[in-house]
C-alpha cells in the first residue's frame, strides 16, 4: 500500500475535480454502519486494493502498465464509495432516491458502467467520473498492448489524480463514517 504524508488540501470535496491540486494522506480505514458490515469490509478490501494497484502503477516500468494499473486503482477507489452509498439488493443510494434504471445506458444498452453508476450516487464526483470514463478506451488499449497512444506525462498526470480520488474517496467514507456513528 502507498503511503503518503498526512498533510491534507483544505478545499471542499465539492470543489474539487481532476488535476486541481494535490490531495496527500496516510490510508484511514473506512468503517462504520454506512453501508452495513459487508459494504465496510468490501470498502475497506477495495480501498487497500487501489492502494496496491497505485503502488503497482508508480513502480511499472512500462508506460501501457503504469496507465493501466493507475486507472484500475480509480476504478476501485469508486467501487469502495459504491460499497457503502448503493444497496445493490434495493437498487437505492444510501439516503437518495432509487438508483435503478437510471445510470447511463452503455453503447451495448446495457446498465452501464461504474462511472455511470458513482455520478448517481456520488454526484458530487460527477467530474470524476467523466475524467476516468473518458480514460476507459486507453486503458483497454493499455491491458491489450497496445500502449503507443499513452504519453509518459498522461500516465504520470493519471497517477497524480488517481492518488488525489483515492484520497477523496477515503474522506467521503470517512465523513459519512463519522455522520453515521
Amino acid at each position: 500500500m502507498v503511503t503518503r504524508s498526512s498533510s491534507r488540501a483544505e478545499s471542499s470535496t465539492q470543489n474539487r475535480g481532476p488535476g486541481r491540486g494535490s490531495r496527500t494522506s496516510s490510508r484511514p480505514s473506512p468503517s462504520g454502519p454506512a453501508g452495513g458490515p459487508v459494504g465496510q469490509a468490501a470498502a475497506r478490501e477495495l480501498i487497500a486494493d487501489a492502494g496496491r494497484g497505485l503502488g503497482s502503477a508508480i513502480r511499472a516500468t512500462g508506460t501501457a502498465d503504469r496507465y493501466a494499473a493507475a486507472h484500475l486503482a480509480g476504478l476501485r477507489a469508486a467501487a469502495a464509495l459504491l460499497a457503502v452509498r448503493a444497496s445493490p439488493s434495493s437498487g437505492r443510494a444510501a439516503g437518495s432516491g432509487s438508483i435503478a434504471g437510471r445510470a447511463r445506458p452503455s453503447r451495448a444498452g446495457g446498465r452501464g458502467n461504474v462511472w455511470d453508476l458513482l455520478e448517481r450516487v456520488a454526484p458530487e464526483l460527477a467530474e470524476w467520473a467523466a475524467f476516468y470514463r473518458a480514460g476507459i478506451g486507453k486503458r483497454q488499449l493499455a491491458e491489450a498492448g497496445i500502449g503507443r497512444a499513452i504519453g509518459v506525462r498522461e500516465t504520470d498526470d493519471l497517477i497524480r489524480q488517481t492518488g488525489d480520488f483515492i484520497d477523496l474517496v477515503e474522506s467521503l467514507i470517512s465523513a459519512r463514517q463519522d455522520r453515521s456513528g
